[in-house]
């Protein structure tokens, strides 16, 4: 199971969110709120039995992400 990257929680949720008249779904860790990505509204529609599938990508994807950022700034401090 995929793990926040700033809290390293295991559970996310999906927030419906409206911004200028667009409607989004936010996906966010469910300890911190921090978002970890957005899905198009709509397109959870026959994807209930993967969200799971589609956050372990989101997630690993960010950390990946963190992880570069802490070699780069580890190099940085030598």
């Amino acid at each position: 199971m995929p793990n926040c990257p700033h809290c390293n929680q295991a559970s996310f949720e999906i927030e419906e969110v409206e911004i200028t008249g667009t409607q989004f779904n936010f996906v966010k860790c469910s300890g911190c709120k921090a978002p970890v990505g957005v899905i198009e509204f709509g397109s959870l529609r026959g994807l209930e039995n993967r969200i799971t599938e589609v956050l372990q990508v989101l997630v690993s994807s960010l950390q990946r992400i963190n992880s570069r950022l802490d070699r780069i700034e580890e190099a940085i401090r030598r």
